[in-house]
């Protein structure tokens, strides 16, 4: 059974990550490997360096240790970030001296991944396992379920989830259980433009975007990004995602009818045909800055990562049927995955200090995250532009429902670039994607 130990309460600790590229002074001493003295299994991942945090005090048997792993994609998200956060985790350090902390950098997918490490190595090796981790949202219920984390109902303060934004309190809950506590949210889809090229008003309704004379848009109709795009138009003409019996499944004339949509944006060129030659967001920001569209799909990190380069460049919500279209967004969360209740009480201890609004708003900015607490956003800079309308797009998203790799996913794509690369009819290209789904 799941143990729950009555803490003071928990937070995300997304700085945690910085931790593992935290600055590396050279008079600070060595942090040690933590090893394991029992023999791991043929398919255990070997463990991963510990980070130096640039301490003054050496990292010492004597004390108890809290161990974190951080994900490379919130680790190594930003320069900046890193900074804030190696800042954030020293003060934590130094305010709490009868503690060892250990951050090390872990991945969350293949062999050597986070949850793979947490199974076969809670039996045999325990020593090496961390109290405290990141995880993509869409993990958490893998982990709870295997009790590879800790549930952490009556953990956390009500105002707290409170504060988070509709999408992330429902990545947080399933079950009526609080599986993590996300800190960010991200791929919040919108469109970027080259201002010095188009300056004026941007309609909200898609047949009228496509109608803005002498400009383009660009999208990665041959990738994730571009199904997804697809997935909001089909969401926004009803469609839905499951039949009668509760399996995945789509409509046909849902699914025509977005695609028509955006068949009509290629058919009069304001769609660029080299969009099915593009398979994700890198790509389009390339012909963006190239000159080759004045309108590309984007997200809401590679807006804030490239926002500030020598391209003169806005943001506007994507125009749908009637209105933008609804936000579909994933995001990443801390659990606890310490089995010690003193163990627990520390990692919430430190989850605490680092979801501390003006901390975790800190940091976002700096690695050009979207915080997933309300309150972060207050301590953003109050004449940012992108401030109110991050706000106003996250308090309307959704959770994205279908994982990047899914077979939905995958279908979609297929009958988007077959619209687009002009080999289908809106009409064909649903009814092919019905019945593939179906197979």
């Amino acid at each position: 059974m799941r143990r729950i130990i009555p803490v003071f309460m928990v937070l995300l600790i997304p700085w945690l990550a910085a931790c593992s590229l935290l600055g590396q002074r050279a008079e600070a001493p060595p942090s040690p490997t933590v090893t394991a003295t029992a023999v791991l299994p043929p398919n255990t991942p070997e463990p991963v360096g510990t980070v130096d945090l640039g301490l003054a005090e050496p990292v010492t048997q004597t004390r108890p240790t809290l161990t974190v792993w951080i994900a490379p994609d919130i680790l190594n998200a930003s320069e900046m970030g890193t900074a804030v956060l190696q800042q954030q985790l020293n003060q934590f350090q130094a305010d709490h001296p009868d503690i060892n902390l250990i951050v090390e950098p872990k991945a969350v997918n293949g062999q050597g991944s986070i949850l793979n490490y947490l199974r076969t190595g809670r039996n045999v090796a325990p020593v090496i396992l961390p109290d405290l981790i990141t995880l993509p949202t869409d993990q958490l219920d893998i982990a709870l379920n295997e009790e590879l984390i800790t549930s952490l109902n009556g953990l956390i303060d009500t105002e707290l989830l409170g504060d988070l934004y509709p999408a992330g309190l429902s990545l947080a809950l399933a079950e009526d259980q609080v599986r993590g506590f996300p800190f960010v949210l991200t791929d919040m889809p919108h469109l970027a433009y080259n201002t010095a090229v188009y300056s004026d008003t941007i309609p909200l309704r898609w047949a009228n975007f496509i109608q803005i004379p002498e400009q383009t848009f660009a999208f990665p109709a041959n990738g994730t990004p571009g199904a997804t795009l697809l997935l909001q138009f089909y969401l926004a003409e009803g469609g839905s995602l499951t039949n009668e019996a509760g399996q995945p499944a789509l409509e046909v004339e849902p699914l025509a009818a977005a695609l028509e949509r955006i068949g009509m944006g290629r058919e009069n060129e304001f769609v660029l045909g080299q969009s099915s030659t593009l398979g994700t967001l890198p790509e389009t920001w390339r012909l963006l800055e190239s000159g080759g569209a004045t309108f590309i799909q984007t997200s809401a990190e590679q807006y804030l990562q490239n926002r500030n380069g020598e391209l003169p460049v806005d943001f506007h919500a994507i125009p749908g049927p009637q209105r933008s279209l609804t936000p579909l967004v994933r995001g990443w969360a801390w659990a606890i995955s310490a089995t010690e209740p003193g163990k627990q009480t520390m990692a919430l201890e430190l989850m605490t200090t680092l979801i501390e609004a003006e901390n975790l708003a800190q940091w976002s900015e700096a690695a050009a995250f979207l915080p997933a607490r309300r309150s972060a956003y207050d301590f953003w800079p109050s004449r940012d532009p992108y401030v109110p309308f991050a706000r106003r797009e996250l308090a309307q998203a959704r959770p994205h429902p279908l994982g990047p790799n899914s077979k939905m996913i995958i279908v979609l794509e297929n009958a988007l670039f077959d619209v687009i690369s002009l080999n289908k009819t809106p009409q064909e290209a649903a009814e092919e994607a019905v019945a593939a789904l179906q197979e």
